[in-house]
């Protein structure tokens, strides 16, 4: 059984919503349903050194129904001089990269809700940082390409050495790969996230790029967006071919960093303004009313997407997702609660015999699962007889036709038709997936009259059958 749980983050940054699969209760452990899901507000990261401090900005738009209202936190760096930072996926804190003794960069850990620094290791000759969507962390100079698994204990490094120089990198995560770019020989080069083979190469041979490129990918289109920083020029590269588009950016003179969202949106520094920019019918311009376009921002400055971890490498057909019409009638909708009770069907009491001797058999047509359904059914009956099926919640043995009831008839329900050829015969109603539910127990008998059965009715009597509504 499951549980949805939505709660808000213990960190300033936004909503956390999940489905929570509680497959022992005797232990402290729940696995996770199908997936996990983090609904943050949009965020942006950049700093700006201000000379003696560097200022770590951290700037939140509203989360919901547009730009209403936003934030931003601004908090005092007294460390190194800052060659590279990343936001952890999450975004609740960043990775930088700060200068170091000699060729070695220190990695430090940023918390963005209170500033407090958390070393983490060096980096020996590490210029770049780059997160991919499994939560890896990928560390480069011009030469090499490591991957860092900080999850592990100790954290695990994975290096390689790209076939030539290259100048910047950025994450496909349609792809799941690790894209460089080799300035000097117009091409790129494409490491699975993995980096344990060989790269792909695309030729970009048109790119007319004269000093040191920006790179990032739309996540919508998988293309490949290069600066030319010193030229203000800007070009867009399909990763398939190679074919390669120069795209105006109106007002830009000298950009330092480029980045695109979710949405496919730019966002560009230049000279320390911020510029958020969108596809138009007449090619790209300004957001208008964007709450970042006009903001201060440093040198390097990063936009939040959303991202999956998922792996479709990992679906087998047991973990095939169901499509709606696939479970219409086999499970419920809902979400259904974490009941601890274990469903529970047995019986109790005596019955009435039928004229021929026989007491009709009552039983639980499915177990009473919460999300499920309450079901009773009667074999053994007579056919053409029209059965009812007497309903409550407390057991009862008192003295009826003959026989005993075995259940305060709270609700007295007759069967959708009579009892066919085969003597069998079934009622049930949906269980709604409400954890006042939880460990009720209901008790139930069946009766029919039937000519001959004795007593003043003629009823026959089944025994009354207890259910307790679990999980």
């Amino acid at each position: 059984m499951t549980e949805k749980v939505i709660a808000v983050s213990q960190s300033i940054f936004g909503v956390r919503a999940q489905d929570v699969l509680n497959l022992d209760p005797s232990k402290a452990k729940n696995a996770y349903f199908d997936g996990f899901i983090s609904l943050r507000p949009k965020w942006g990261l950049s700093f700006i050194d201000t000379g003696s401090t560097i200022q770590i900005q951290h700037s939140i738009a509203a989360p919901f129904g547009g730009w209403g209202g936003q934030a931003d936190t601004s908090l005092a760096w007294n460390g190194a001089a800052i060659l590279d930072l990343v936001s952890a996926p999450g975004g609740d804190f960043a990775y930088l990269a700060t200068v170091g003794d000699g060729s070695v960069a220190n990695l430090v850990a940023l918390d963005l809700a209170d500033g407090s620094v958390e070393p983490l290791l060096n980096l020996p000759g590490a210029q770049k940082l780059l997160v991919g969507r499994d939560l890896s962390l990928y560390a480069a100079n011009k030469e090499k390409l490591t991957r860092i698994n900080l999850y592990s204990e100790p954290p695990s490094f994975y290096t390689v050495f790209a076939p030539s120089s290259f100048d910047a990198l950025a994450f496909d995560d349609k792809a799941e790969e690790v894209v460089l770019f080799d300035r000097a020989n117009r091409r790129f080069l494409r490491y699975p996230f993995h980096l344990d083979s060989s790269p792909q190469i695309t030729q970009a041979s048109d790119l007319p790029l004269g000093v040191e490129p920006l790179l990032s990918i739309d996540p919508l289109t998988r293309k490949y967006w290069l600066v030319d920083q010193g030229n203000a020029r800007f070009y867009r590269v399909d990763p398939t071919n190679g074919a390669v588009e120069t795209i105006p950016l109106p007002g830009v003179n000298k950009p330092s960093s480029i980045d695109v969202d979710s949405l496919g949106h730019l966002f560009v520094v230049d000279q320390g303004r911020l510029i958020e920019f969108a596809a138009g019918p007449s090619g790209y311009a300004e957001v208008s009313g964007s709450p970042w376009t006009g903001r201060s921002a440093g040198a390097i400055f990063r936009i939040s997407r959303n991202r999956t971890n998922a792996d479709d490498t990992m679906v087998a057909p047991a973990w095939r997702n169901l499509l709606p019409e696939e479970v219409q009638g086999l499970v419920s909708s809902e979400q259904v609660p974490d009941c601890q009770n274990q469903p529970l069907v047995e019986h109790y009491g005596v019955g009435k015999p039928a004229p021929n001797g026989q007491i009709p058999t009552i039983s639980a047509s499915s177990m009473p699962m919460l999300g499920g359904r309450l079901g009773v059914a009667i074999s053994g009956a007579t056919p053409g007889v029209l059965p009812f099926l007497a309903l409550g919640l407390q057991p009862l043995e008192l003295p009826f036709d003959g026989g005993f009831l075995l259940a305060v008839p709270q609700w007295l329900l007759p069967f959708e038709g009579v009892v066919g050829a085969s003597g069998a015969a079934e009622l049930s109603a949906p269980l709604l997936p409400n954890l006042a539910l939880c460990g009720l127990d209901f008790y139930a008998q069946v009766l029919y009259r039937e000519t001959g059965a004795g007593g003043p009715l003629d009823t026959v009597q089944t025994r009354g059958l207890r259910l307790r509504i679990g999980s």
